[in-house]
């Protein structure tokens, strides 16, 4: 009896195996599919509202909350303001009930855009 069972059992080892893996593979997919909705959800929200000025970075780590990361102008602030009222709500209307924000300041740009760059002036040795 004993041996009938263990024998059953490894031979069906490898299909336990597999239909573990496939359903570890649709958990992943449906965890993927989730944070790409919500940062498409974020992402027309701030663009309806404010235009395309930024791109927010929305993840779920496994044993955190939702993650929202996002490049702002720190220059201006009412447009930063505005940027953080947008991602409150659609993330809390979209279920998320706790959630970090992650504020990052935009890179200033290194030169205005229109300037003229003058080529820099070589010494010459008398």
């Amino acid at each position: 009896m004993m041996t009938t069972a263990i024998m059953i059992l490894t031979m069906a080892s490898p299909l336990l195996v597999v239909a573990g893996l496939l359903v570890l593979a649709a958990w992943r997919d449906h965890r993927r599919e989730a944070m790409v909705a919500r940062q498409i959800r974020l992402t027309d929200a701030l663009a309806n509202e404010l235009g395309p000025i930024v791109a927010p970075v929305v993840a779920k780590p496994l044993a955190g909350p939702w993650r929202a990361e996002i490049r702002v102008p720190v220059g201006r602030p009412a447009i930063v303001s505005r940027i953080v009222a947008i991602t409150h709500e659609t993330l809390t209307r979209s279920g998320a009930a706790r959630y970090e924000l992650v504020l990052t300041p935009e890179p200033a740009p290194s030169r205005p855009i229109g300037a003229v760059v003058r080529p820099a002036r070589r010494l010459q040795a008398a």
